[in-house]
């Protein structure tokens, strides 16, 4: 999960490449940006990339800037006639071509990431600890069979801002918080789900224009029933209702996330929720005056 596109020293590189050229299971990582003038996105590669020499790769970007939580990522690019791979994707595509063929075929621009922990639920060892394990002869125990991600991190508080992004694990959802997983472990998330095949899904806005309907139908009949019992209704008692409802809401469609793994948006069902009873007063109002002047029936008149 890095970008070698600085040389430094001579000899130190030869020694470099001489190693990764012995073996064919390595994934580096390129970082793509977007072309100002053609739009299309463009490849930072490495220094040792050179000529006929070709090693397989991935682009290690995310979705977003450096504030934004990391809930998806693109497990292709396409520009022009070429495809492109994620760093996790060319990943898979080593450790597991049949898996690789299946995320193909999803043929989805954005994958949801399942999240399965931070760093505690991966093995992860520091520099010094790789030295021990390795001068111990214990590495290749560790090790053999599994999918190794080199990148940065940090195991112990305090946390250092290199790498380091929103998660939709981190334990302060609201205001400002502090960032809380590396790249590399978002990474090991994605081959995670990928491996265990724990897609998640995500509902059309239709459904959730669907449920937007459902829902606010229901409320409206509760308003409009507590009119129908009395003359002036508390307006505070419908917006303790309302507020309750969105808290409900939002913990239910947490749970069929958490239960089901489908996503389902929520700015229409929110939206719906928030506007419905200022539009209801809004209606309230010119039905009176409909009421008033042309007789008009409505629940809202009381004798």
């Amino acid at each position: 999960d890095a970008v070698f596109d600085k040389e430094g020293n001579p000899l130190e590189n030869a020694e470099f490449v001489r190693t990764i050229d012995q073996y064919k299971n390595i994934v580096f990582g390129k970082r793509y940006s977007i072309d100002s003038l053609t739009q299309q996105p463009v490849f930072i590669g490495n220094f040792f990339e050179k000529g006929s020499r070709v090693y397989p790769f991935g682009y290690i970007n995310f979705l977003g800037n450096q504030f934004s939580v990391i809930r998806n990522y693109p497990p292709f690019l396409r520009t022009a006639d070429s495809l492109y791979p994620s760093f996790t994707s060319a990943i898979i595509a080593k450790f597991s071509p049949g898996k690789f063929e299946k995320l193909k075929e999803r043929k989805r621009q954005a994958e949801i990431i399942n999240y399965q922990g931070n760093i505690e639920n991966y093995n992860s060892l520091t520099a010094a600890q790789l030295n021990y394990f390795d001068s111990t002869g214990q590495l290749t125990s560790l090790l053999s069979g599994k999918i190794v991600l080199m990148g940065y991190f940090v195991k112990n508080p305090p946390l250092v801002l290199e790498d380091l992004h929103f998660s939709p694990l981190n334990e302060q959802m609201a205001g400002k918080s502090f960032p809380d997983m590396y790249g590399v472990v978002i990474h090991a998330n994605i081959l995670s789900m990928i491996i265990s095949g724990c897609y998640a899904k995500e509902a059309s806005v239709f459904i959730s224009y669907l449920l937007a309907g459902l829902i606010i139908t229901f409320f409206l009949y509760y308003i409009i029933s507590k009119h129908k019992q009395g003359r002036h209704p508390s307006h505070g008692k419908f917006l303790l209702v309302q507020f309750l409802l969105i808290v409900v809401i939002l913990y239910v469609f947490l749970m069929v996330f958490n239960w089901f793994l489908i996503k389902i948006p929520l700015l229409p069902i929110m939206i719906a929720l928030v506007l419905c009873l200022e539009l209801f007063g809004l209606y309230k109002i010119i039905a009176l005056w409909l009421h008033k002047k042309f007789n008009y029936t409505t629940v809202f008149s009381h004798k």
